[in-house]
């Protein structure tokens, strides 16, 4: 009797942790105003928390190959869970700033160790064909999850306050990801006696000429780190984290506009979803046209969007959704697919796990510091003109430097049927 392919569970199981994970680390927006105005800390002090989680999620990516290759991945996304249980638990009961940076450093891991650097080695080793189609699924729970969970949190904060809402999140939602990584996720389809899909034999993924020592399935992260491809792609990832990082100040920039908070709260929410669908779109371009097409596309059209954006402002409905829908093309929420993406069609799927956890590293640390660069630009400029033409430009050089790490990619394999190169 034939075995059922597994795969597609490992696509639904990938999808909830990164709806009831990655999703429920998006709605810090949402308990800012009650944190303020319960406690003595200014805005500006409370808002650091997420400086702090995005400088330690480039610390937990660094080293989350470390710890799959010590520990296996089941126990280092645990790890992960524990630390988004635990975070918001130690926000329920934070009388103190120090104790409130503490819980963002976990917060930080989390991000590393349970979100895009598991779901996306999870699903490269089970699948070559509609790799990106696959991945881009599962990653459009993080945006489903953020538009869906927000809602509840605020409903569960009018109902009983932030701090039990913390705890009612940090409980429900770190079960829920847990019973998955326990009971439905398997790192590789080796386990189960399977091949990934679209491969019937190891033979079928053997390699062309190359200039790097490399096997049927990729190479190794050793020479993968002295290549050119692995700083420029790096870069490039730096500068998109920074560039994309501008849909923070979207709420700030409607309001300025005259939008109320609860409208732009709206407006958020919807884009949430506007990049769920624009998540499945981009994994669709990449599985049929590849990598530098992919590429192009995300990153040109998030250009388009930040212009589209500026100069729509809030003149009408149908006008802001068009651009919203552009710019979440290649927004920070869409950004996440671009590190996995990259990294396999540059690197293959060999030391993939070691690999991704860098390529994502880079991504966050651009994330973590383009708040006060962008914030500065706008001090500078007077209003948002000069935070979106900035960050369009890095954006275009960020194109380029990818698109540069994709010439020099060391990995050459063969073309595979359903796979452009």
């Amino acid at each position: 009797m034939t075995q059922k392919f597994s795969g597609w569970r490992m696509v639904c199981g990938c999808f909830i942790i990164m709806f009831v994970i990655q999703g429920g680390m998006q709605t810090f927006a949402v308990f800012l105003p009650a944190i303020v105005a319960d406690t003595p800390f200014s805005l500006a002090e409370i808002s650091l928390i997420s400086s702090f989680a995005c400088l330690f999620a480039f610390f937990s990516n660094i080293l989350f190959g470390k710890f799959l290759k010590k520990i296996g991945l089941k126990f280092t996304v645990i790890i992960g869970i524990v630390c988004y249980s635990v975070h918001f638990y130690v926000f329920a009961f934070a009388n103190s700033l120090p104790v409130f940076y503490a819980g963002a450093i976990l917060g930080g891991f989390v991000i590393g160790f349970a979100t895009v650097a598991a779901c996306s080695t999870v699903l490269t080793n089970w699948f070559v064909e509609k790799r990106a189609m696959m991945i881009s699924i599962a990653f459009s729970g993080s945006m489903f999850g953020g538009a869906i969970i927000m809602y509840l949190l605020g409903v569960l904060i009018d109902l009983y306050g932030w701090r039990t809402t913390y705890i009612i999140q940090g409980t429900v939602f770190g079960l829920i990801a847990l019973i998955v990584i326990l009971f439905v996720i398997i790192e590789s389809p080796d386990r189960k006696g399977q091949t990934p899909y679209g491969v019937k034999t190891t033979a079928e993924l053997t390699t062309t000429t190359s200039d790097y020592p490399q096997d049927e399935q990729g190479i190794e992260v050793s020479v993968a780190r002295r290549s050119p491809c692995f700083f420029l792609l790096l870069l490039g990832l730096l500068l998109v984290g920074i560039a994309t990082n501008i849909e923070n100040f979207l709420p700030a920039f409607w309001q300025s506009l005259g939008m109320s908070v609860t409208g732009s709260a709206k407006m958020m929410a919807i884009y949430a979803f506007l990049a769920g669908l624009a998540a499945i779109v981009l994994g669709k371009i990449s599985d049929k046209m590849g990598a530098k097409i992919y590429a192009t596309v995300t990153l040109l059209l998030f250009v388009v969007g930040c212009l589209a954006v500026y100069f729509v402002g809030i003149i009408a409905t149908a006008p802001m959704l068009g651009a919203m829908f552009l710019f979440a093309l290649g927004g920070k929420k869409t950004s996440n697919l671009v590190p996995p993406q990259m990294t396999v069609f540059c690197f293959g799927r060999k030391d993939y796990s070691l690999i991704i956890g860098s390529a994502q590293a880079m991504l966050q640390l651009g994330i973590a510091i383009s708040n006060p660069i962008i914030s500065k630009l706008y001090v500078v400029g007077g209003d948002y003109r000069l935070p979106f033409s900035v960050m369009a430009i890095l954006a275009v050089l960020a194109l380029l430097l990818i698109q540069a790490s994709l010439h020099f990619a060391p990995y050459r394999p063969k073309k595979i049927k359903g796979e452009k190169l």
